[in-house]
């Protein structure tokens, strides 16, 4: 049993990708009898004028609101109970730099997991890319959730980064009959005319390709014979800006919670995703895992999971060319070819990234840690 102070700033009950990792991740880690203490660090909103402390010691989770010089406290207050125990900073940012910095004083193990953002924007960030760097160096192990990350990190530091893709729980993607019936009906919503309908899914924001996609389907001719839903958070200047030039091929549903997307997933011919960058996206493992055939850029940890013409089809980041040409031969194909893409996509999840094969990734780097 390994002791572990888990360090986060996205946790349940929060929602997004980065929150459903940590909080299966750690779930994973207890289920194997590895006594784990999350520290979630919560932003306090801008005008908020009340300067304490605030602090909450409950049993297998420490919960801090952060204002300034909260964490210089945090780490008097919890050192103790931090001594002996292995640290992991989940995502490069604050957390990961905390792990690195507290892992040295107290003289114990320290890990941390880039994930994405943490790396692609905070790296780039002038106020805070010192952070990143250090945190790369400094760590004991860096974990990174694509290869291509890996690649990027290794070339940063001496010591050793491993490769932590994506994994999710297959039995929370069952689809059941009821789901088919409300697919219909969002079909039926989005698509009237009968014509394929391409979902592009999650928080859209620039990174997510959006831009991609809108020439895709109103300067490549994709809008003349299918229609884009997107489902998700989007900028509202992104949205007044699109909304009323690509009205006749777009329409949006708004945030839907992780539970209730099955029937979105399923009322999709495809599932577009043209990040121009990207980490391991949740919604390429869910809608693989859903059946749907992914038409995704070589972006982040895309194509460590796809492929090409055998479980998805890729395409280069930013190419709306190629993007285009990829979306048109993969609707050209027959429903029953569209199926066995799916039933391919399904099988890679299911055998290769679950939460159970990413959970045993990570705990033997550990244990090996743990052990020196």
């Amino acid at each position: 049993m390994v002791p572990i102070i888990w360090i986060t700033e996205r946790h349940n009950p929060n929602s997004g990708g980065m929150a459903v990792s940590s909080t299966r991740l750690v779930n994973a880690l207890q289920d194997r009898g590895h006594c784990v203490t999350v520290l979630h660090l919560a932003k306090r909103p801008s005008n908020d004028d009340d300067t304490s402390f605030h602090f909450q010691d409950l049993e297998g989770q420490w919960n801090a609101a952060l204002g300034n010089g909260d964490l210089e406290r945090l780490f008097f207050l919890k050192r103790r109970s931090m001594e002996g125990c292995l640290l992991v900073g989940f995502g490069g940012g604050i957390p990961g730099y905390l792990a690195s910095l507290w892992g040295k004083w107290l003289g114990v193990p320290c890990v941390a997991m880039f994930r994405g953002n943490d790396l692609d924007r905070l790296s780039h960030d002038p106020g805070q890319g010192w952070m990143v760097h250090r945190t790369i160096r400094q760590a004991d192990l860096v974990c990174a959730v694509s290869s291509e990350m890996r690649s990027r990190i290794a070339g940063m530091r001496e010591g050793p980064v491993l490769f932590t893709p994506v994994g999710i729980i297959p039995d929370e993607w069952t689809i059941f009959p009821s789901d088919h019936e409300a697919a219909a009906a969002i079909r039926t919503r989005h698509a009237p005319d009968g014509r394929p309908l391409i979902g592009i899914f999650g928080q859209l924001k620039y990174k997510k390709g959006l831009s991609v996609a809108i020439d895709v389907f109103h300067n490549y001719g994709m809008g003349t014979h299918a229609r884009l839903l997107t489902v998700g958070d989007m900028p509202d200047d992104e949205r007044v800006k699109i909304k009323g030039a690509c009205s006749w091929f777009w329409s949006e549903e708004p945030f839907v919670p992780r539970k209730a997307l099955i029937p979105y997933y399923l009322a999709c011919d495809v599932v577009f995703i043209p990040s121009l960058y990207d980490g391991m996206p949740n919604v390429l493992l869910e809608a693989m895992a859903c059946g749907l055939p992914v038409v995704g850029s070589r972006a982040g940890g895309i194509p460590d999971v796809i492929s090409d013409g055998t479980d998805g089809f890729l395409f280069d980041a930013g190419d709306g060319v190629g993007a285009a040409d990829t979306l048109s031969r993969v609707l050209s194909y027959l429903p029953g070819a569209r199926h066995r893409i799916g039933e391919a996509a399904r099988k890679t999840v299911t055998t290769r990234f679950t939460g159970v094969h990413e959970a045993d990734i990570l705990e033997s780097a550990l244990l090996q840690l743990a052990e020196g």
